[in-house]
């Protein structure tokens, strides 16, 4: 048997993870001050969280208790939870989408992988995945003296045998699969490179500092503080 191409799992892992959705209309494009006052917000909430948790038997509900206070805190700087929600989405999905057009602009002129050597590639993997026909008939000759019923051994025989000789069609098709599955992927990378493309140049000069805060806010030892916004 042959392996699961590990580039269609990434396909699919990169199409559930790296866009999220919005439905919130967005009239204008983000500010480098939206983008600023959010961090500030976002910083505060989590230190709110962080004081939380290392009181909690304070309370009988953390997690209500903790989203009452956030509604609290957003309402009286101006925000809903949903408008909150909403722009934290957009932020991120615009710093994506940065990250993701350096990654192609870092990757162009380099050649990939072309469909034949894809299928030789595979086909290898697949007969590497078998057993060579020599060494198919010294086991089953193991078999035959160990007492297996000679039908069974032709089971084996015929098994490894189709195996070993559809590999080069088997080949074909997963190589068909892992390039529709470029195609949808880049598809895809387009699309949440332009739907989020007029967020960037609010989102742009905050980058460090929402990175500095992801590591902050996890905890990290390289981030013992969380960022200051100038």
């Amino acid at each position: 048997m042959t392996k699961q191409p590990s580039f269609l799992a990434a396909v699919l892992a990169l199409l559930a993870l790296s866009w999220t959705s919005t439905s919130v209309a967005a009239d204008s494009a983000l500010t480098s001050t939206q983008v600023k006052h959010w961090l500030e917000h976002r910083i505060a909430l989590a230190q709110m969280q962080n004081d939380m948790r290392r009181n909690a038997h304070q309370y009988k509900d953390l997690p209500l208790a903790y989203a009452r206070k956030e509604t609290q805190y957003l309402t009286a700087q101006g925000y809903s939870v949903k408008q909150f929600r909403a722009e934290e989405t957009r932020i991120h999905n615009a710093a994506n989408a940065i990250a993701l057009a350096q990654q192609q602009a870092d990757a162009q002129g380099t050649a990939g992988e072309s469909r034949s050597d894809c299928e030789a590639r595979v086909t290898q993997d697949i007969r590497d995945a078998s057993i060579a026909p020599s060494e198919l008939e010294k086991e089953l000759a193991q078999m035959r003296a160990l007492g297996l019923p000679e039908a069974q051994i032709e089971q084996i025989r015929q098994a490894q045998m189709q195996v070993h000789g559809n590999a080069a069609s088997t080949a074909r098709q997963t190589c068909a699969l892992e390039a529709e599955a470029a195609s949808t992927l880049a598809a895809h990378e387009q699309a949440m490179i332009e739907s989020s493309r007029r967020d960037w140049p609010g989102v742009e000069p905050w980058l460090d500092a929402l990175e500095h805060f992801s590591q902050w806010y996890a905890g990290n030892d390289s981030h013992p503080a969380p960022p200051t916004l100038d």
